[in-house]
């Protein structure tokens, strides 16, 4: 890897500075600029990587994701009973998100002029969120119930969806990591990730 610091605090503050003033929507272009930075950086057997990501389609996604944040943002400030039901409606499209995300990063990366290219499977990328389904049905079976005075009953109940989420993130974010790289191929040649996942319980 051949960047530095200086440089690249040049391009994230002015991400930083762009993605603030324009709220948000530079995000997309943000995001291309740290990449082609960070890929064109990386070297391997005498040639660097290239990202080739197009901004706009970047954008289209985040406007999908934020969509789906404010619906469950609404939901969750009616009745957090109700935001877990939209949680739980949305989570079925989760995985297919993930490996949409995965493969587009695939296909817009490179390494001597070849792309590479992505074939995760939808169950596997099921199985590594299912650790966070226990979150929403926790908040429609326990909801906090208002213009009451919280008891100790309601402390355990309003930490529970953080407590669980703080114990399973790491494994999560393990099997993500794995997903995404043992599903990620150049040419014929398969990639393979050999992290063990009590290493992101260390991190």
């Amino acid at each position: 890897f051949t960047g530095n610091a200086r440089d690249y605090f040049r391009i994230w503050i002015v991400n930083l500075f762009l993605t603030i003033v324009t709220l948000g929507l530079y995000s997309p272009w943000a995001k291309v600029r740290k990449k082609r930075y960070l890929y064109g950086h990386t070297w391997l057997a005498g040639s660097n990587f290239d990202y080739h990501g197009n901004p706009w389609a970047i954008l289209k996604g985040r406007l999908v994701a934020f969509t789906a944040f404010v619906a469950y943002t609404l939901a969750t400030h009616f009745s957090p009973r109700a935001g877990a039901i939209v949680l739980l409606v949305m989570m079925p499209a989760i995985p297919w998100l993930i490996l949409r995300s995965f493969a587009f990063n695939a296909a817009n990366s490179s390494w001597r002029h070849l792309r590479f290219g992505y074939e995760g499977r939808y169950l596997d990328a099921l199985r590594a969120i299912v650790p966070f389904l226990p979150i929403p049905i926790a908040t429609l079976f326990f909801p906090l119930e208002p213009d009451r005075i919280p008891t100790s009953r309601d402390v355990v109940v309003a930490l529970l969806p953080s407590m669980i989420f703080l114990a399973f993130y790491p494994y999560v974010r393990a099997r993500l990591v794995h997903l995404r790289l043992d599903g990620t191929r150049l040419g014929e040649e398969r990639c393979r990730c050999t992290l063990r996942t009590s290493s992101f319980y260390g991190v």
